[in-house]
């Protein structure tokens, strides 16, 4: 019953999930200036 609840709602699934990454100290070493190897003029845009 807990999954069907967390599932059916779309919107809170993707806040739920974002909260929790953007909260977790795991992904913190994406903040540092290494891991910042693109830039806006990289590659080709993407229609799709």
């Amino acid at each position: 019953m807990i999954c069907d609840v967390w599932t059916s709602n779309k919107k809170m699934d993707r806040k739920f999930w974002s909260d929790a990454v953007d909260s977790n100290p795991v992904f913190s070493f994406l903040l540092d200036d290494e891991e910042d190897i693109y830039s806006v003029t990289d590659g080709e845009p993407f229609n799709g």
